[in-house]
């Protein structure tokens, strides 16, 4: 096998070990955004301006957390289009 093949493979391996991991990390942040949710859905005290905040940092982490991701598979297709040359 040569260097080039090789080094696809691991490239590969890679993406998979790489989306797997995003898949684990996605599945967790959503189970604790459900149960932050819902204590601050029984915190009575919290005022309206600051569920606001909450709620606009909760999507900024998730419009990151999506770039990211486009960022990230826009890096392997790049690489994939290497290999193919």
């Amino acid at each position: 096998m040569d260097q080039k093949q090789m080094f696809k493979h691991m490239v590969d391996f890679n993406q998979v070990v790489f989306y797997n991991f995003f898949q684990a990390l996605t599945l967790l942040q959503g189970q604790i955004e459900r149960i932050a949710n819902s204590a601050i859905d029984q915190a009575d005290w919290i005022p309206a301006e600051s569920l606001k905040a909450i709620e606009l940092w909760d999507q900024s982490f998730k419009d990151a957390c999506d770039n990211f991701r486009s960022n990230v598979d826009q890096s392997y297709k790049q690489i994939k289009k290497y290999f193919a040359g």
